[in-house]
């Protein structure tokens, strides 16, 4: 890849963006134990979400289509174990967990690959007048915040760029950061980090000086955040549990989508318990096999509604309705 290449010669004057002021610090706590079943900041509200984080189960998954020339397309029946009103046109938002193997190999680049399950406390830099984003829990663990917290793909913007331009000790190298983050590399970036999706991950590699904090992260990466799929399922039969539909996205580098790549890892781990359970004779009226998620209620942003030929009663629609 052409992405280390300097563009402008050394004698070049860039005009940078000022360095964002570093305010967030992180120590390693002497805390005993962390709830590892609750990573998220569950009171952290949400955009769009109409109801709490709830968790569910991923009770059974079917396998819809496969073929070298169409999308695999995967049907996954979430029990939800709560009161959960709703219409076909919503959707639900489900929170994934960014891929292991990019989680890895990120510890490892920051020297936490051997503290990775170590609790740590997150706070403000003292003297400096800021406060934490909401969604950051105060203890937890490295593993945990680049697994559960951060978006570790998100969209790497100039001002990140410049900050890890201050952690990178190679000339040739910084001043490349340098370039991406400058008025005269705009071309560069957007090239580069716009069209092409250059993650975190593939900047590190293409600049192996550079060795960045795990506290520089928490300042620039967004949110992981919840990937909303319709709901595919009728609340008049289903009961507790809903059914979304999803196909197995890929990005334009190749890679599978977080939130996709991660429901189908669920659909797998039910599917091959099943099979086991099958092999092994064990009837159907044994204990359900699951797997857990991370789900919140989104609005229906279509205001789509279901015919009113539909054999349901006013009152009955009236009491599933809701302003959106």
């Amino acid at each position: 890849m052409e992405f280390s290449k300097l563009i402008f010669e050394p004698t070049v004057d860039l005009k940078l963006p000022p360095v964002p002021v570093s305010f967030i610090e992180v120590v390693f706590s002497d805390v005993q134990k962390i709830d590892l079943d609750d990573p998220l900041c569950t009171s952290a509200p949400l955009p769009f979400g109409i109801s709490p984080l709830i968790q569910s189960e991923v009770v059974s998954g079917r396998l819809l289509t496969r073929g070298d020339d169409v999308k695999e397309t995967f049907e996954l029946s979430l029990d939800i174990k709560e009161q959960f009103s709703y219409l076909p046109g919503d959707s639900v938002g489900v929170f994934p967990q960014n891929p292991l193997a990019e989680v890895n190999q990120l510890l490892k680049r920051l020297g936490l690959d051997e503290q990775k399950n170590a609790p740590i406390e997150i706070t403000v830099k003292k003297g400096v007048k800021k406060k934490l984003p909401i969604y950051l829990p105060l203890v937890s663990t490295p593993k945990i915040i680049l697994e559960s917290v951060l978006e570790i793909r998100g969209i790497l913007k100039k001002g990140f760029l410049r900050s890890l331009a201050e952690y990178t000790t190679e000339y040739k190298e910084k001043r490349r950061l340098l370039e991406l983050s400058s008025i005269e590399g705009a071309a560069e970036y957007d090239k580069y980090i716009l069209q092409q999706g250059l993650t975190l991950s593939d900047v590190l590699t293409e600049i192996p000086s550079c060795v960045p904090p795990l506290s520089l992260l928490l300042e620039h990466l967004p949110r992981l955040m919840p990937r909303a799929y319709s709901i595919a399922s009728s609340p008049l039969s289903c009961g507790k549990r809903i059914n979304i539909v999803f196909n197995l996205v890929v990005t334009p580098r190749g890679r599978m989508g977080v939130c996709s790549s991660w429901l189908k890892n669920k659909f797998e781990d039910v599917d091959d318990l099943s099979k086991k359970f099958e092999k092994m004779g064990v009837e159907d009226s044994s204990p359900t096999i699951t797997s857990k998620t991370e789900t919140v209620q989104f609005p229906n942003p279509h205001a789509y509604r279901c015919s009113s030929d539909l054999d349901w009663t006013r009152d009955r629609c009236r009491s599933l309705y809701r302003v959106h």
